[in-house]
């Protein structure tokens, strides 16, 4: 990020929660200011509520040449205004700023979960390298995205979100509720009405030609219903066939009829009436052409009455329709095979959920994916003053339909309720659900440690592996990785505050990246610990009380900053139903 900053020829515009006043706080400034005196727009944005004691001193060189630098949401002013103007959650200090961006004269984006200072920062660089983070570089029209979520922290637009299609497919209630309200208008105002027009009709011809025109319409769709019913039945009929057993009667019969004569040849196949012999065919050696190939209903010792053998009188064009048989009989067989494919997509798919794969081992369905569709990304954000939910949607949809596995990486685990049920869901229907997030010595704030282990045994009852990093650094990583193909890396914490904050995620479609992302994953898992039902049970009554106490905690704090907030999608309850043994 500081080469990019230092080879900026237009513009540098950072964005992040955390900005330390350290060594390689006052280095990014530095070059900051540099880029700013070669006549590059510089603007810098920090979380006030991530940064209490104020930056004046470390920002005052930068503001001086020109750069612009701006707080996002002062902290206490916005706690005054907030108890003191009715605990309108819009105003909360809560509310916060979670976003990491930085862009390079449009062209270059970073984003994930690195902030500036001394402990995001490996030793080389002089930090100290107290936290295990993963942050992206990217290039493209994709920056552009990243730009408009950029602009979107300082003056959201609300006409770019999609509040109302996430609501309608990811909200139950609200679906009941508009099917009520319908329900209500078509009783007290369309169905009067429709009664009316009803009677109205029926005086006249109208009402008549309707009723046929419905009868017509209802008589096609049952015989198109029955032929559909007939081609099924054929189509299973071929499906139920051996492959193997088409293709050795195929080439018996081709052989059969090069040797010449019905003599010689079985007939286990059924033919259909052929063409008419040559007016100038002869008695002597014969040959069969096969026109279609049937599979038999039942066994038969004798060929149906309709068939009837065709005979050649050269050995030359005997020979050579045989051979044009037997290239018919390859491709049928060809053809044959990808109907039984088709229909038995279902079959496979289902037998192979219950063959494990090894960890290092992608995705069976992934390479098949790779070779047909190219690679995408996705830019999604979250902010919750203007009912942006994009990324929870887009994690509720994932899990929801993940095949084989998902892997999550988060630094504690307080999920909303839609996303712990998807969680359940998900391990309930096979699919290797895992979850690494820090332990009691690598998680900060610590006390998200022990509220994170309220909810651990529902998980784990539930079927999610959950792991616990034992490493030397702190866990703050933020990635999901599903099926081996869908990839994010971001700011967005699994807990019930990343929901009220402004939160980016990069979201990546593509086999390589997503392979890669394993692999950051499975090394992460090799300093990591699996936390098991019968240790959990175990623990003593001290951390039951901390759990329970800090979980609560937690979700009283959240009430107190959001008093006024509601939304089932979103909603968190002390109470998640347990999942069954």
């Amino acid at each position: 990020m500081w080469t990019a900053v230092d080879g900026a020829a237009r513009e540098v515009l950072w964005q992040t929660y955390i900005c330390k006043d350290d060594e390689v706080g006052g280095e990014t400034l530095r070059r900051m200011v540099a880029s700013r005196r070669r006549g590059c727009t510089v603007e810098l944005l920090y979380d006030s509520g991530g940064n209490l004691s104020g930056r004046t001193r470390l920002t005052e060189e930068l503001k001086s040449c020109g750069g612009t630098v701006i707080t996002y949401r002062p902290f206490f002013s916005t706690a005054l205004k907030y108890f003191f103007q009715g605990l309108d959650w819009r105003t909360s200090p809560g509310l916060r700023n979670h976003r990491k961006i930085l862009l390079v004269d449009k062209e270059i984006g970073f984003c994930g979960g690195l902030n500036i200072g001394n402990d995001y920062c490996s030793p080389r660089l002089g930090g100290n390298n107290k936290f295990r983070d993963i942050h992206c570089a990217m290039h493209g029209p994709v920056v552009a995205h990243l730009h408009e979520v950029y602009e979107d922290t300082k003056a959201p637009q609300t006409w770019k979100y999609g509040w109302a299609r996430w609501r309608q497919i990811a909200s139950n209630k609200l679906n009941r509720r508009l099917e009520k309200g319908k329900s209500a208008v078509e009783t007290s105002i369309l169905r009067p009405i429709q009664d009316r027009t009803l009677k109205v009709t029926k005086r006249g011809g109208i009402y008549f030609r309707q009723q046929v025109h419905k009868a017509e319409q209802s008589t096609e769709r049952i015989l198109r219903r029955i032929r559909w019913e007939k081609q099924w039945e054929n189509i299973s009929e071929w499906v139920t066939w051996s492959n193997k057993r088409v293709s050795t009667l195929l080439n018996r019969a081709s052989e059969a009829a090069l040797e010449g004569g019905l003599a010689n040849a079985d007939p286990p196949l059924q033919l259909t009436r052929g063409e008419p012999p040559p007016s100038g065919a002869e008695g002597g050696d014969s040959a069969l052409v096969l026109l279609s190939a049937r599979p038999p209903v039942e066994a038969r010792a004798d060929p149906p009455s309709d068939a009837l053998p065709v005979c050649g009188a050269q050995g030359a064009k005997c020979a050579q329709s045989a051979a044009m048989q037997r290239r018919i009989a390859k491709a049928r067989t060809q053809a044959l095979g990808k109907a039984t494919r088709l229909a038995q997509t279902r079959f496979w798919t289902t037998v192979l959920l219950t063959i494990p794969i090894p960890d290092g081992d992608p995705v069976p369905e992934a390479a098949e994916y790779a070779a047909r569709c190219p690679a995408r990304t996705q830019i999604l954000s979250c902010n919750p003053r203007h009912h942006d939910y994009s990324i929870q949607y887009a994690y509720w949809q994932v899990v929801r339909k993940c095949h084989r596995r998902v892997w999550i990486t988060t630094p504690y685990y307080l999920p909303t309720r839609k996303l712990f049920r998807a969680l359940l869901h998900a391990a309930g229907r096979g699919v290797d659900v895992r979850i690494l997030a820090g332990s009691n010595r690598t998680t900060d704030p610590w006390f998200m440690w022990h509220a994170s282990r309220y909810v651990t045994e529902r998980l784990i009852r539930g079927g999610v592996r959950i792991f616990e990093y034992k490493g030397s650094q702190i866990m703050h990583a933020k990635t999901v990785v599903a099926d081996s193909v869908w990839s994010s890396i971001g700011s967005y914490n699994w807990d019930i505050m990343s929901d009220k904050n402004l939160e980016v995620c990069l979201c990546h479609l593509d086999v390589k990246m997503a392979r890669e992302m394993e692999t950051h994953f499975l090394d992460d898992l090799a300093l990591s610990k699996e936390v098991r039902l019968e240790d959990y049970q175990k623990r003593s009554l001290w951390l039951r009380f901390t759990s329970f106490f800090f979980y609560n905690l937690v979700y009283i704090l959240k009430r107190i900053a959001f008093f006024s907030f509601k939304n089932d999608d979103l909603e968190a309850s002390l109470y998640t139903p347990k999942a069954k043994k």
